[in-house]
């Protein structure tokens, strides 16, 4: 008997409970993996949305700076619609201008509005067009 115990205590090897721990511990990490992708995956497709908000912004800034001066006044142009990764965003833009004093001079203002992880987000561009002699 004294032979058979002495052969148990020196076999090497890893108990059903050691390899239960070890998975518990990987899937946590592996919960964690999982969680941060979807966060980065996440904060991408905002960035996306917000990228797209600004190149909007920037083309309708360039289109009013070539319009004729006399013809820039306030104005709101129709809902603006992109599709990102299957899913559809809209953006409002609007055009606002103030004439400071000065009466060939005009401030320009284009604002683009749209909702990202339900809140509203603005983008706003400003310009001052002066009026050719």
């Amino acid at each position: 008997m004294a032979v058979s115990r002495n052969k148990r205590l020196t076999q090497s090897g890893v108990t059903l409970v050691e390899v239960m721990i070890a998975m518990v511990i990987m899937l946590i990490v592996f919960m964690g993996l999982i969680q941060a992708s979807l966060l980065s995956i996440e904060n991408n497709l905002s960035n996306e949305i917000r990228d797209e908000a600004t190149r909007i912004g920037s083309e309708y800034m360039a289109a009013t700076r070539s319009t004729a001066w006399e013809n820039v006044a306030n104005l709101s142009w129709p809902t603006v619609t992109r599709n990102f990764r299957s899913r559809q965003q809209s953006y409002s833009v609007s055009r606002w201008t103030t004439i400071p004093g000065n009466t060939n001079i005009k401030q320009v203002e284009i604002s683009v509005v749209y909702a990202d992880r339900n809140a509203w987000s603005t983008i706003m561009f400003r310009s001052i067009l002066r009026q050719a002699q």
